[in-house]
């Protein structure tokens, strides 16, 4: 009783704390974990608890109070001083020692009054938790239920949009972009249903604007004008589509960028981020965090992948379980795959299907999520990522897999010839093109150009390939105008439909894409036929630099045109087709009423 009494209290503080900070800037809050910390909190305080109650049992009088109350005390201490993540761990296990010791000394000198104590509130204490759980739950639950039974009626034959979205999906690592490996061969096969864009543009390098770009249509750094900024836009193409009636849904595999705070979530009636799995469990709780999370505990056993890392299985389990409970109401569902992302770690088979005999070389994770490879700026050479290569080409494959066995199951059940598909990719990675690896760092084609197949049997054409530069930015535009519904809320692009729907040919249009970097230098570049000027900028918007590249005929970009007679010629005509797009961006910001009129959303009202 006494080891479950303080179980139960140090759980209480712990469920108590993640829900005063869940709004803290770096919060990871998962709601599953208000309970999952107890049942952590009860296997940990109970590892010298149940130990001491096993000796005390088969040899009695061996374990003094002092004894058994500062052993358990001591685990019950440490996690709750390890809350902060401030401490080092020697001086949390210093603290931790002294306030148990003082616990045991308490205990022992009234050790009738003090079991009475714990008697008489470990039931309390529990009950606490418990109503904390369900409350916090239950209601989130219940006003999703009351969301969804408000929408309006709609018809059931109403198209379905489904977005399939590969994280960290660089468009020359796909064999359906002639890559030399078969990385996504059921890709291709689908590709052939549908249309397939042979240049589409990310409109940043990186998830989070890149994903704002997509859900609003407007350029990132209009709707989130500093790096690491949440989305507060409430107009977005989930919101459009809530409001006509449409079952909404997210599953998220990148739980850092995907999670509610920052902001991807407006418009969606469900929105899925976490598993109930032993890595969710283990982030519940601070000891189980720091146990996970520390480099010498995840070197000892062997782990080098993301704690808690949902594949691309486990979101077709979730979206299928969901897409079940709807009925037959027409739903949009867009569906972040994360396997893709570093560390890469394919699994099964797909471990070694394309392997050089190269080892990776990035380090084990630590206390951010993340593997550091190469400082920015490095020379190392792309030689040395072979083996990153090797991993990264295999989880493509996967996912390749993934997507193949969720549209056969929505064909065998008759839906997906009634279902919008769009397959693509949030940004690109680099392997050390440029002194780059990772992403988010430049503008260069590994880290924008992505894959872009659409599908929707009748309204989009077959077999066919576009050359044209497309930006993701026209994806919400796109949806509008194929499902014939009203842009309610004013998003600018325009539809990608213009590219099957005219016979003659469509002029070059500009593409631009844009990056905030770490030091809040400002990048915006612009792509026009087969012409990329590249500009770098002050916070402050003063021209540092400026880039030119012949895609056409340099596609790995490693000629600069920009002091060249060539180049100084085209600068102009590259400069001011920027400006124009950016000149328009803003004056259509200054006019548009971004937020939603009328009645209150119903997804506003979920997040009350």
């Amino acid at each position: 009783m006494w080891t479950i009494g303080f179980a139960m209290a140090t759980a209480t503080v712990e469920a108590f704390y993640m829900l005063l900070t869940q709004d803290q800037p770096m919060s990871r809050f998962n709601p599953d974990s208000l309970w999952m910390v107890y049942v952590v909190d009860v296997v940990w305080v109970g590892l010298p608890g149940y130990c001491l109650t096993l000796v005390q049992w088969q040899f009695p009088g061996r374990v003094s109070y002092w004894l058994f109350t500062s052993a358990t005390a001591t685990f019950a201490w440490f996690a709750v001083v390890m809350l902060p993540d401030r401490l080092h761990t020697i001086a949390a296990g210093l603290l931790a020692l002294g306030l148990a010791s003082a616990t045991g000394r308490l205990a022992a000198a009234r050790p009738r009054g003090f079991g009475q104590v714990v008697r008489r509130s470990t039931p309390l204490v529990a009950t606490v938790g418990l109503v904390l759980v369900v409350a916090f739950l239950g209601s989130g639950e219940w006003k999703e239920r009351q969301a969804f039974a408000s929408l309006p009626m709609v018809t059931p034959d109403r198209p379905n949009v489904l977005v399939l979205l590969i994280d960290v999906g660089r468009a020359s690592h796909f064999s359906l972009h002639g890559y030399e490996r078969s990385t996504s061969p059921q890709l291709e096969e689908w590709s052939k249903l549908g249309i397939m864009f042979e240049h589409a543009v990310a409109s940043a390098p990186w998830t989070l604007p890149s994903h704002a770009s997509m859900f609003t249509g407007w350029l990132p750094n209009a709707v989130l004008p500093e790096r690491m900024l949440p989305l507060t836009e409430r107009a977005t193409l989930a919101q459009t589509l809530t409001d006509e009636g449409y079952a909404t849904a997210a599953f998220f595999g990148n739980v850092d960028v995907g999670h509610p705070r920052w902001g991807l979530h407006h418009g969606f009636l469900h929105y899925n981020v976490f598993s109930i799995s032993l890595g969710e469990y283990l982030l519940s709780s601070a000891i189980g965090r720091y146990l996970s999370l520390s480099g010498g505990f995840r070197r000892l056993i062997k782990f080098e992948d993301i704690l808690a890392r949902r594949n691309a299985g486990v979101i077709n389990v979730e979206f299928l379980n969901w897409l079940h409970s709807i009925g037959d109401r027409p739903f949009f569902a867009f569906l972040n795959y994360y396997d893709a992302h570093l560390p890469y770690m394919p699994p099964g088979q797909f471990a070694t299907m394309f392997d050089s005999g190269q080892q990776p070389r990035f380090d084990l994770l630590e206390l951010d999520y993340r593997s550091r490879w190469v400082p920015f700026g490095s020379s190392t050479s792309q030689e040395e990522f072979l083996g990153e290569v090797d991993a990264y080409d295999g989880t493509l494959a996967y996912v390749d897999q993934q997507i193949r066995q969720l549209l056969m199951e929505l064909d065998r059940t008759g839906m997906l010839e009634n279902t919008l598909v769009i397959i693509t990719s949030d940004h690109g990675e680099s392997f050390g093109e440029h002194g780059h690896a990772d992403h988010g760092r430049s503008l260069y084609e590994p880290e924008i150009h992505v894959p872009l197949v659409m599908m929707y049997p009748g309204r989009v054409p077959e077999g066919r390939r576009v050359e044209n530069s497309v930006s993701l930015r026209d994806i919400s535009a796109t949806v509008f105008d194929l499902l014939g519904i009203e842009n309610r809320y004013e998003l600018p692009g325009r539809s990608l439909s213009r590219y099957w729907t005219f016979d003659s040919d469509i002029p070059a249009e500009p593409v631009v894409s844009q990056l905030i970097t770490d030091d809040d230098k400002l990048v915006d570049a612009v792509i026009v036929g087969d012409k990329k000027y590249i500009r770098y900028a002050s916070a402050e918007g003063v021209k540092e630099k400026e880039e030119l590249f012949s895609l056409g005929f340099d596609p790995f970009e490693t000629h600069d045109l920009a002091n060249t007679p060539e180049g100084k010629l085209l600068l102009p005509r590259l400069r001011a087709a920027l400006d124009s797009v950016l000149n328009a961006e803003a004056l259509a910001r200054s006019y548009t009423t971004r937020q939603p009129t009328g009645p209150e959303p119903l997804t506003a009202q979920l997040e009350k």
